[in-house]
């Protein structure tokens, strides 16, 4: 869940994308076929600063994929979100704050793996630097 901090409460966001059954338009010999589309759901929750209070559900939106569109779950994100915004009477500023919040989804966690990586990393190129080294040495180097 996305949490954004607004002047005047506090909000989580949410996303989903679960897959439907549905008939599809194409019928065959056999009978009518059933496919899958795929959906995204934005919810928008307020929350309170007591973690035991359950959240209120604020503003909902539900986005279906064309059965001849590929699926894709930003842009479903990003269409989803910006309709239940839409249902929200929020200021340009607290919008503003929302699609920052949006976009910098996760980067704290991001941060923190991409640091552990460098660590990991740094012995592995020098394991690497060095097994080059030593393959340059015996003429098997490329």
């Amino acid at each position: 869940m996305i949490k954004v901090e607004l002047p005047s409460r506090l909000l989580g966001i949410a996303f989903s994308h679960p897959t439907v059954q549905k008939l599809a338009p194409v019928f065959k010999m056999s009978g009518p076929m059933m496919m899958s589309r795929r959906t995204t759901h934005c919810e928008v929750y307020e929350l309170s600063a007591d973690s035991s209070i359950k959240p209120n559900l604020v503003a909902h939106a539900i986005v279906n994929v064309h059965y001849k569109d590929n699926f894709n779950r930003a842009t479903g994100r990003k269409i989803a979100l910006t309709r239940a915004l839409k249902f929200m009477n929020l200021t340009k500023l607290e919008r503003a704050t929302v699609w920052e919040a949006y976009h910098n989804r996760g980067v704290e966690g991001l941060v923190l793996e991409l640091e552990r990586e460098m660590r990991k990393g740094c012995t592995a190129d020098v394991e690497y630097a060095d097994a080059v080294e030593v393959a340059e040495n015996e003429g098997l180097g490329g």
